[in-house]
């Protein structure tokens, strides 16, 4: 079962190996299915979900690859195309747009512009 298939929101989004939006970076589903576990996990709190800011969800990003990852990190992140902090930003405006989460009207993509590298 791919992630689309799991999360219904999701399935309303033309799937293909990778995602391309016009205007957007191109991001392989691997990379929209870790950002959208990543969210959940990190939101829930007992039986409700707590909002994450920017900043904060770019420090449990930053902190999670690293865990994951380890020293292949910047290759998973290259191969995400997810380079810089605006490019995180990118992915997850890109899951609220296709239902997959929901943002606060105080979340700005621009918050993710000059956070830096990932």
């Amino acid at each position: 079962m791919n992630f689309a298939q799991r999360i219904p929101a999701f399935a309303k989004v033309k799937l293909d190996s990778k995602f391309q939006l016009t205007g957007e970076p191109t991001f392989p589903s691997q990379a929209w299915e870790y950002i959208y576990r990543l969210i959940f996990l990190s939101s829930i709190q007992g039986k409700e979900f707590k909002h994450l800011d920017a900043k904060t969800l770019l420090e449990i990003f930053r902190n999670r690859t690293t865990l994951d990852f380890g020293d292949q990190k910047k290759w998973v992140l290259e191969n995400w195309n997810l380079h810089h902090s605006r490019d995180l930003g990118s992915l997850i405006f890109l899951l609220a747009e296709s239902g997959c989460i929901h943002l606060q009207d105080e979340d700005q993509k621009e918050d993710y512009e000059n956070a830096g590298p990932l």
